[in-house]
């Protein structure tokens, strides 16, 4: 029997039990035996279809409780992003703070525009000669890492010429734990974000790891600015300098804030 055909079997029985009700009690029991059989199939089928117009708003419920757990879901992923984001900035921030600028110093704040589209060596920065920023003038991280010199300016922007350009040197000095005689060389830009340590004198002992920093002896830089640490040391009978692989301590992808040593 279709669900169909019970509901119709149902409808007449609740009309026919209403219609006994205006007959005698013999009657009624007479009727009740002859139809108690069909009573229980029609109660059973109402039980099923109960049961399954239930099911039917149960899965409708979690269909939308699960579609508002998965909206919850993706603007909690949104937001960790943006607290990421948040932590990232604070970071660069408190690295900014930290720095104690020498009083023989001034600087004014900058921060990375773009990368020069013209030389990979350069980039554009905030700042040009309406804040007065005149070519020549060192830019550092907030670590005190060496990043160029501005090499152009515009009114509101300066191009920056970075230490790997190739032909770009100045002096440097290699430190060294307990050394009482200065031992000096010179970076040379090798292009490619690679640089290079000349002009050591053989009789200098560098290692791996010395730590390079600028030199006022050529008077491009003030002295004492990070510039990178020895990474392979060269000698050869043929040349009268030792030469060595540097790698730098600038980071080209971490730049954001930037100094630019206005006086020194």
């Amino acid at each position: 029997m279709t669900v169909r055909n019970k509901i119709w079997l149902g409808v007449l029985m609740v009309t026919i039990i209403f219609l006994l009700n205006l007959f005698q009690k013999d009657v009624k029991g007479v009727f009740y035996s002859f139809s108690a059989p069909f009573q229980r199939i029609l109660f059973s089928a109402s039980v099923n279809i109960s049961n399954f117009v239930k099911s039917i708003g149960q899965a409708q419920m979690e269909r939308i409780e699960n579609e508002r757990l998965r909206k919850k879901i993706k603007e909690l992923m949104a937001e960790n992003i943006k607290l990421k984001k948040v932590e990232e900035e604070n970071e660069r921030l408190r690295r900014t703070l930290k720095i104690k600028p020498r009083s023989d110093f001034n600087f004014f704040l900058s921060r990375i525009i773009s990368k020069d589209a013209i030389s990979s060596d350069s980039i554009l920065i905030k700042g040009g000669a309406e804040d007065g920023i005149k070519v020549g003038m060192p830019v550092v991280t907030p670590e005190m890492v060496l990043v160029g010199r501005v090499e152009e300016t515009l009114d509101r922007f300066s191009r920056v010429q970075l230490i790997f350009s190739k032909g770009f040197s100045f002096d440097v000095e290699i430190l060294k734990e307990g050394n009482q005689t200065p031992i000096y060389g010179l970076i040379r830009g090798k292009g490619g974000f690679k640089i290079f340590l000349d002009n050591v004198s053989l009789k200098a002992k560098i290692e791996e790891e010395d730590v390079l920093t600028t030199a006022a002896l050529g008077g491009i830089f003030p002295q004492g600015l990070l510039v990178g640490e020895v990474k392979k040391v060269s000698k050869s009978n043929v040349q009268p300098f030792q030469v060595a692989e540097v790698s730098p301590f600038l980071d080209i992808n971490d730049l954001r804030e930037l100094f630019i040593i206005t006086k020194w």
